[in-house]
């Protein structure tokens, strides 16, 4: 066994760097797949901050509505004298 193990190693050694290729590749893949998903709440909060500016009634966010804001008064726009 040992005497294969040898004679593979002898082999192998033609792919040493294709096989460092791989490795930090691997290693590199991984370091994505465990940043992505925090990238992606980053981006999803930016997205949802920036819809509850636009449109608050759909956001976390609601925004009181006050009196003094023209669309909420009864009288707005200004009725014109005939």
């Amino acid at each position: 066994m040992i005497r294969t193990l040898l004679r593979l190693s002898r082999e192998a050694n033609r792919y040493r760097t294709l096989y460092i290729v791989a490795i930090f590749s691997t290693l590199a893949l991984t370091a994505v797949n465990l940043t992505a998903p925090k990238a992606l709440s980053s981006m999803t909060a930016i997205v949802e901050d920036g819809a509850d500016e636009q449109h608050p009634e759909y956001g976390r966010h609601r925004v009181k509505e006050t009196r003094a804001h023209p669309s909420n008064r009864n009288d707005y726009p200004p009725k014109t004298a005939v």
